[in-house]
């Protein structure tokens, strides 16, 4: 093979030289296109990329586990509490028996510190390592909770003047 190259270099001029036909670009160009037109490319490239799309975000995932740490355990543990008694003690509250105006004031207040718990939740989830943040929340949930308890003695003392009115008519 070597010899034959050699053979045809020597024998090369420019006057024997191979001539290609005019329309041998065009043929050759109809023949690369035809050859890379397989059906359902670009259906495979799309499921590819969605596969590995899906594998990059699971190994994301699977490397990077939440995990909530003792502190935000007893964090949540206190904030449930505090709910609970928060709740427990609105149910517990007779609102008939206090003033309309009283009445109006607390909710106005109780308004004040929902919406507040709300703020400071919203940020102690952007940053939970925050110490001043959860003090606020915690307090916000006490107070929230001594104004209800307010209300309840204040609803208590209004049913026993009532019932103490009422044993007296009788």
């Amino acid at each position: 093979m070597k010899h034959d190259i050699k053979k045809i270099m020597q024998e090369y001029t420019e006057d024997n030289a191979p001539v290609l036909p005019k329309n041998h670009r065009k043929d050759f160009e109809k023949k690369l296109s035809i050859n890379n037109t397989k059906p359902y490319t670009k259906l495979y490239k799309i499921a590819a990329l969605v596969i590995v799309l899906i594998s990059i975000t699971t190994l994301l995932t699977t490397l990077k586990p939440k995990t909530s740490s003792g502190f935000e355990n007893d964090m949540t543990r206190i904030e449930t509490e505090l709910l609970q008694k928060i709740d427990s003690t609105r149910n517990n509250i007779n609102l008939k028996t206090i003033d309309p105006e009283l009445l109006e004031i607390y909710d106005s207040k109780l308004n004040e510190l929902a919406t507040d718990y709300h703020k400071i939740s919203e940020a102690l989830q952007q940053h939970p390592n925050n110490i001043m943040l959860l003090e606020q929340l915690i307090l916000n949930l006490q107070n929230r909770l001594s104004l209800l308890k307010s209300m309840e003695s204040q609803s208590n003392s209004s049913n026993q003047k009532y019932e103490h009115h009422e044993t007296i008519i009788l």
